[in-house]
């Protein structure tokens, strides 16, 4: 309630209230479900984060929420509640990389042999991640039909799932780099630094 009486004494100053709902370019928000999921993520993350703001300060959080300009960093030292808001970080856009399921566009020996192992959700990117990493790690365990399929280590491997997922590996980039304790990792840390040098 002071909020919006301060917001209203001076007309310069950003509102606090509009900061927790989503901002229209058009001024007029209906409101939604979405709406209401938007106002709940971002009181999430003021919980976790214990005061912050995944859009940023009070002065620049309005036009970061108009050009989708957040970071989740915060999150990055929590455990627990911190690492499933990030998993919801490396999930967006899942359609876009992935698919509605990945599992439609992997060869069904690959597929028949990694399900024999645990049940993979198509609709994650987490999950076509652990996929690759077992296959790659248990690649001399899949039949012979299965590693023709795939091809050799690591070109063929490469090749594969990226021409079923060409746009995989620059979301896992923008993801690791995204994240301040993932991009300060040594398995992360030469392929983000090159990055920065071109």
């Amino acid at each position: 309630m002071s909020t919006s009486t301060r917001a209203a004494e001076d007309p310069d100053e950003p509102s606090e209230t509009s900061s927790w709902t989503v901002i229209s370019p058009s001024s007029t928000v209906r409101i939604t479900r979405a709406v209401d999921v938007f106002s709940a993520g971002c009181v999430a993350f003021n919980i976790l984060s214990l005061g912050g703001h995944p859009f940023g300060d009070r002065f620049s959080r309005e036009s970061n929420i108009l050009r989708n300009n957040y970071r989740l960093d915060r999150l990055d030292t929590l455990s627990g509640g911190g690492t499933e808001a990030k998993d919801l970080q490396l999930e967006r856009g899942a359609v876009k990389v992935i698919g509605l399921d990945w599992r439609k566009k992997i060869d069904g020996i690959l597929l028949e042999n990694i399900s024999k192992y645990r049940k993979y959700d198509g609709s994650l990117i987490r999950d076509l991640l652990r996929a690759l990493r077992n296959k790659r790690h248990h690649f001399q365990d899949l039949p012979a039909e299965g590693r023709r399929v795939l091809g050799d280590v690591p070109d063929g491997f490469l090749a594969y799932f990226s021409t079923r997922f060409p746009g995989l590996l620059l979301h896992v980039h923008g993801f690791v780099a995204d994240s301040r304790v993932l991009r300060g990792e040594p398995a992360f840390r030469g392929y983000l630094e090159q990055t920065c040098e071109h």
